[in-house]
C-alpha cells in the first residue's frame, strides 16, 4: 500500500487527470495529517480539469473540495455551479447558483 506521501507526490507530478483523482480519493480513504489540505488540492483538480475541457471530472473535484473543505467555499460553490453549467446540468447549477444567491444575498 502507497503511503500518503507517495500518493500526494503522484498526485503533484502526473500529467494524467484520472490518475491524479484517483491519488486524491486513495488518500483521502486514509487517515491524514491535519494540515493536509485535501479540499484545496480537489480544488486544483477541478480547476486543472476544466481547463482540459474534461468537464465531468471537474465537477467531481469541485464537490469533493467541498465535502473536504477548502479556504474559499463560497467561490468553490460558484465553481461548482459553473462547472455543472458548462457540462450541460443547467438545473443542478442553477440550483447551486440559486442557493448561493439565498445564503448570501448582498454578494
Amino acid at each position: 500500500m502507497a503511503s500518503i506521501s507517495e500518493l500526494f507526490s503522484s498526485f503533484e507530478s502526473t500529467e494524467d487527470l484520472e490518475e491524479a483523482e484517483d491519488a486524491l480519493n486513495r488518500i483521502a480513504a486514509m487517515e491524514r495529517p491535519a494540515d493536509l489540505e485535501l479540499g484545496e488540492c480537489y480544488d486544483d483538480l477541478a480547476e486543472v480539469a476544466a481547463d482540459a475541457g474534461d468537464l465531468e471530472l471537474a465537477v467531481r473535484a469541485q464537490r469533493r473540495a467541498l465535502e473536504h473543505g477548502c479556504r474559499e467555499p463560497d467561490l468553490a460553490r460558484q465553481m461548482l455551479g459553473w462547472y455543472l453549467l458548462e457540462a450541460g446540468e443547467r438545473e443542478e447549477g442553477e440550483a447551486v447558483f440559486a442557493a448561493a444567491r439565498a445564503e448570501r444575498p448582498d454578494d
